[in-house]
């Protein structure tokens, strides 16, 4: 008679013989929660994605006010980087994309991080660009009159110089920009200084009365209703003749004709902001007619001319124009005025590409 088979009669220990029992209930039991934990994995690593696309057509935005090809390069490699991510999760590879989902969201921070960069650069750069835009006028005007040849070769160097550096604005380089600004201004000084150095002490003294003339009409114009702009910009207007004044005494009329052309342009902008915000607003809304009218022409010549460079800067003074047309709408004057003249800036050096 076959002995009856017992668990005491096992030499496993109970626990041991338990196990695959309680194994397999285990399986049973834990299964559908492995699968949901599996799905909802899935899910936060879609919804990680999702949230990924948001902040990328929000850096979309930034960067379009920027001229940085860096940050344009980047964020588009975070779109592509997100693209793979959602279709390794359709895959079903959710690990995946989960780490690539990861690298595109940094790649839209780094992004970011150069545009806001760059519209600091670019901000400097539109301040440099247009004073080398009136520094140029004003001493080729002057180098003409004196029939001055050697300044005249190298205020036209300087221009050229100032073109490579708009060129590489376009082209999203900025730094290089702002290195081929540098050499057009030393080129600029070089110009003045040989005009000072050669031309008459009573030349000099001239355009310091002249300047100081135009002060003292500024004054008269302004009288008490001075907006806290336009008081600061004839303060500066008065210590930069200060210093004109100085560099002459001590034999340095190149030095002196540079403090003389900052001198009037801060009169010139005091004149911009007279009365508050209703002056600037009034100043603003000139600049813009003043703009549309002449942007019909430069447009023309474009077209003309099939200029690419001259309809790039057309298109950048457009968006400048209707920036300050919606900063004048929102009340934010020095906006305006800032993004007007970076319009004009930018027309201007339109039409020096279509001479």
């Amino acid at each position: 008679m076959m002995a009856r088979h017992n668990p005491k009669n096992l030499n496993l220990p109970r626990p041991w013989w338990l196990l695959p029992v309680m194994l397999v209930l285990l399986g049973m039991v834990l299964a559908p929660p492995v699968r949901a934990q599996s799905m909802g994995h899935t899910d936060l690593v879609s919804a990680y994605i999702e949230r990924t696309d948001e902040l990328i057509e929000w850096a979309a935005e930034l960067v379009a006010e920027t001229e940085s090809g860096t940050a344009r390069s980047v964020l588009r490699q975070a779109k592509d980087m997100n693209r793979r991510a959602s279709d390794n999760v359709e895959q079903g590879r959710p690990d995946r994309g989960a780490n690539m989902a990861r690298r595109a969201r940094a790649a839209v921070w780094h992004a970011v991080k150069l545009a806001r960069e760059a519209m600091g650069l670019q901000e400097r750069l539109r301040v440099r660009a247009e004073r080398f835009i009136e520094l140029h006028r004003h001493l080729s005007e002057r180098a003409r009159d004196l029939g001055h040849e050697g300044a005249l070769d190298l205020l036209r160097k300087a221009e050229g110089q100032s073109h490579r550096a708009r060129e590489q604005y376009l082209q999203g380089d900025l730094r290089l920009a702002w290195q081929m600004f540098e050499r057009a201004e030393d080129l600029t000084s070089m110009a003045a200084r040989l005009m000072a150095e050669t031309g008459a002490p009573a030349t000099l003294e001239q355009e310091l009365e002249r300047v100081q003339d135009q002060l003292d009409r500024a004054h008269e114009r302004l009288g008490d209703d001075l907006s806290q702009q336009a008081r600061r910009s004839l303060g500066e207007a008065e210590e930069a003749l200060d210093r004109a004044r100085n560099h002459l005494s001590a034999g340095e009329p190149g030095r002196a004709m540079q403090m003389i052309g900052l001198a009037r342009r801060l009169a010139d902008r005091a004149l911009d902001r007279r009365g508050g915000s209703g002056g600037t607003r009034e100043a603003v809304e000139r600049q813009l007619e003043r703009f549309d009218s002449r942007l019909v022409m430069v447009q023309e010549r474009t077209v003309e001319q099939d200029n690419e460079q001259a309809r790039n800067l057309v298109n950048q003074a457009r968006g400048h124009r209707d920036r300050a047309e919606s900063a004048l709408a929102r009340d934010a004057m020095e906006e305006a005025l800032r993004q007007i003249r970076a319009a004009h800036n930018l027309l201007e050096q339109a039409e020096r590409t279509l001479r």
